[in-house]
């Protein structure tokens, strides 16, 4: 008889079997799959901007960083490429860092008579950090960044980074909210910074959606779902008992998008300058949505990312 179940768990449940992911198998001892066997899909709609280090149509082994949902792609500069065998693209902490130039009429688009920011928007990613040489831990500069660098009178940088502390939302000459990780196994107590951190090496999905419309206005996920953070700093008037902030300066005389371009791992400096230092990070995927996801939209982003290529850390 074809093979239903292993360890009472249906075939269509599982998302790996043997640290594989789901859809690297056909057949289980000469069992075929059913030809219905699912595959979770991407979130669709929303969605401005994908890039995938597994996707070949993605990663081109150029430099250029194809975007699965249009044909605003990321031009990568100064050696930031993908190492041989891995599934993801390296960052190494000195000057790399990618960029997307948005053209007229695409939503993160700006222009000098409207300086509005978006009221929704959404932003995830998987990725790891290397271990900062046999220190144990992970540089102090690594972080996966999503910034806006143009900067001059009346246009306002705004980024939102994970990284060593948590999620970041920096709103230039407006506020700094960070939502700290949780205190779990998931993370390791950096005794000489004072709090916890990322696992050198260990793959996380991240997510921050927003919505300046609705409280709350920020919500934080790690690997698909909310979590109790160690820590909320910054204005941010309404905290709860997950990761669900509100922010008292996001509005748009705090903050204003400006005709610049977003730019992808890159810091932000004066005047909307490239910044000298560089980022310590390995980016396997990262989608951009006008959206603000849902919970349910977060985790299936999550599936359908370990439905393709495995758990985060067989």
């Amino acid at each position: 008889m074809p093979i239903s179940e292993i360890n009472n768990k249906a075939i269509a449940d599982l998302s790996h079997f043997v640290g594989k992911a789901k859809g690297d198998y056909s057949k289980i001892l000469g069992d075929t799959f059913p030809s219905s066997q699912p595959t979770t899909n991407y979130v669709s709609t929303g969605l401005e901007f994908h890039v995938n280090a597994s996707d070949s149509n993605s990663w081109l082994g150029t430099t250029t960083w194809a975007n699965l949902t249009g044909s605003t792609d990321m031009t990568l500069y100064n050696g930031a490429t993908k190492p041989s065998g891995s599934d993801y693209v390296a960052f190494d902490g000195n000057d790399d860092y990618g960029e997307v130039t948005w053209s007229s009429g695409d939503y993160f688009y700006g222009s000098s008579t409207d300086y509005t920011f978006w009221t929704t928007l959404s932003m995830q990613a998987v990725g790891s950090f290397p271990e900062d040489g046999t220190t144990g831990y992970i540089h102090s500069d690594a972080f996966i960044l999503t910034i806006d660098r143009y900067q001059s009178s009346n246009m306002r940088g705004f980024s939102v980074y994970f990284g060593r502390r948590g999620i970041q939302v920096n709103l230039f000459y407006g506020t700094v909210i960070n939502i700290g990780w949780p205190n779990t196994s998931e993370f390791q107590y950096n005794s000489s910074r004072g709090y916890y951190e990322p696992i050198p090496d260990r793959v996380y999905s991240f997510a921050l959606t927003m919505d300046r419309s609705s409280s709350p206005h920020l919500t934080g996920y790690l690997n698909g779902s909310t979590f109790t953070p160690s820590v909320i700093e910054g204005s941010a008037t309404q905290v709860g008992s997950i990761s669900t902030v509100n922010g008292t300066y996001l509005n748009n005389s705090a903050l204003r998008k400006g005709n610049g371009r977003w730019t992808y791992n890159i810091f932000q400096a004066s005047n909307g300058a490239n910044g000298a230092s560089g980022h310590t990070g390995n980016y396997n995927e990262y989608l951009m949505y006008n959206t603000k996801l849902t919970a349910a939209e977060v985790q299936q982003n999550y599936d359908a990312y370990v439905d393709r290529y495995g758990p985060l850390n067989p």
